[in-house]
């Protein structure tokens, strides 16, 4: 619940900066986790070095190391389920390894496994924060085609100022009833009718 109240209240803080034209705006979108989310990652595991270069206000090499380790993980799950060698003592160590660990390194969804919400989060903001911003909506896709409408308006948001105005919208159903969604379909829809009217 307070997640979604902050992406709402950044969505509306992000409304109101346009006209002023504050720079990266865009980045407000996406909340950092609180610290007590983030601290069991930074403390060992594949995310640790990423969460650690994070809190040196290092976002390019968090980034990158964040985006290193899930692949490492992903590719460890794949390996462990992949349908031709799929063998139940390895399914199982990879499940306690990554599923079942403390914090776990890998949630699973309806057809795939997924980092962790701290994790993608973080790893979203540290690339809004370099600019880079389709690399952040990427981070927040699979969470947003998952059906989480804060990940979907954060993805949204980040899309729009990407120049994605297309993909942004498609992002929001038209009768979305989240607040967060509604303002981020409100924001874009806004957007996009300043620039018509700009041509």
């Amino acid at each position: 619940m307070m997640r979604h109240l902050f992406i709402l209240a950044a969505v509306a803080a992000i409304s109101a900066n346009i006209a002023r034209a504050e720079e990266r705006p865009e980045c407000k979108a996406i909340p950092l986790p609180p610290e007590k989310d983030r601290a069991p990652y930074a403390l060992g595991g594949p995310y640790a070095r990423g969460m650690r270069l994070l809190a040196q206000g290092k976002n390019r090499q968090a980034m990158e190391a964040l985006e290193s380790a899930w692949a490492g993980v992903r590719r460890e799950l794949g390996q462990a389920f992949a349908a031709d060698t799929c063998k139940l003592a390895k399914v199982r160590t990879a499940q306690m390894r990554h599923l079942r660990a403390s914090p776990p390194t890998a949630v699973p969804a309806e057809d795939r496994f997924l980092p962790p919400l701290p994790v993608m989060w973080t790893a979203a903001r540290a690339a809004c924060e370099v600019s880079d911003l389709e690399r952040a909506a990427s981070w927040l896709l699979p969470a947003a085609l998952a059906q989480d409408p804060e990940a979907a308006a954060a993805a949204a948001v980040t899309l729009l100022f990407a120049g994605h105005q297309a993909e942004a919208l498609a992002l929001i159903p038209a009768n979305a009833q989240n607040l967060a969604l509604r303002a981020a379909r409100a924001l874009i829809q806004r957007r996009m009718g300043q620039e018509a009217t700009a041509i």
